[in-house]
């Protein structure tokens, strides 16, 4: 049974926007999909995409080990991507285009219909 909402604000009322004028939000993938040592293949397909200025968004799996998010930071690093900004866990998507419009860039997940119903874009790109 499926439940659509259509009253957002008290949505709007209850979160702080993280990402105010950042336009562009890079969208990874869960750690199940990164099997082995593909980690430095798959981010880099997926930032090469994203303009200068974007932001990246984990999959929740990957905020529960920390030693993704120092490895993603280091490979931004290595990629020369230092101005892409690596949101935190309480950062949430579906909130952020509530109060103003993304482009959303990543492989398919369900923040294709989100960004559809709330104004947003999204390019699915394959990153795997």
């Amino acid at each position: 049974k499926k439940i659509i909402l259509d009253n957002f604000q008290n949505i709007k009322n209850s979160y702080k926007p993280r990402l105010i004028n950042t336009k562009n939000i890079g969208i990874f993938c869960s750690s199940r999909r990164i099997r082995g040592n593909k980690l430095e293949g798959t981010l880099y397909s997926l930032v090469k995409h994203l303009p200068e200025n974007s932001a990246l968004k984990l999959h929740p799996s990957m905020y529960q080990n920390n030693s993704y998010i120092k490895k993603i930071l280091i490979l931004l690093e290595k990629f020369n991507r230092t101005d892409i900004f690596v949101c935190d866990s309480e950062t949430i998507i579906e909130a952020e285009m509530l109060f103003e419009k993304k482009k959303l860039i990543g492989p398919l997940t369900s923040l294709i219909k989100y960004a559809e119903i709330f104004g947003s874009s999204f390019k699915q790109i394959n990153i795997y």
